[in-house]
């Protein structure tokens, strides 16, 4: 019994170190990216200014007059961003489906006792 709950605990405790440590890197990977994007699609913003407008969408379209190619290449620039996070996730999954296959299954239910019947009685033979 002890060993289930030892096994659930560590789920638990990898599942959140995990969640924790990949915001991290997702955050990274999204902001690394938009920079770079920025900086390639829309040489004549500064991509410090698109970091500090966040994420919001009236901020974004401040960055540049609307209906201007700035405005569509910016855009492009936060969802190429945002692409770029989500092949991290499926990379991710991925990596968990195939790791999943290697982990095994152990049945922990206890089991029931078969209940003894006992052997029915042979009737004589017959002559």
């Amino acid at each position: 019994m002890k060993q289930s709950q030892l096994g659930v605990s560590f789920l638990v405790f990898a599942q959140t170190f995990s969640a924790a440590i990949f915001v991290v890197v997702a955050n990274t990977v999204f902001t690394q990216s938009l920079i770079n994007e920025t900086q390639r699609l829309v040489p004549s913003i500064d991509p410090a200014a698109v970091l500090a407008a966040g994420g919001s969408a009236d901020a974004i379209r401040k960055l540049a007059a609307p209906g201007t190619p700035e405005l569509a290449a910016l855009l492009k620039a936060f969802s190429n961003a945002f692409d770029y996070v989500c092949y991290l996730m499926i990379a991710l999954a991925g990596i968990s489906i195939f790791a999943s296959f290697g982990m095994g299954w152990v049945d922990t239910r206890k089991a029931k006792p078969e209940p003894k019947t006992e052997a029915p009685a042979e009737a004589p033979a017959e002559a």
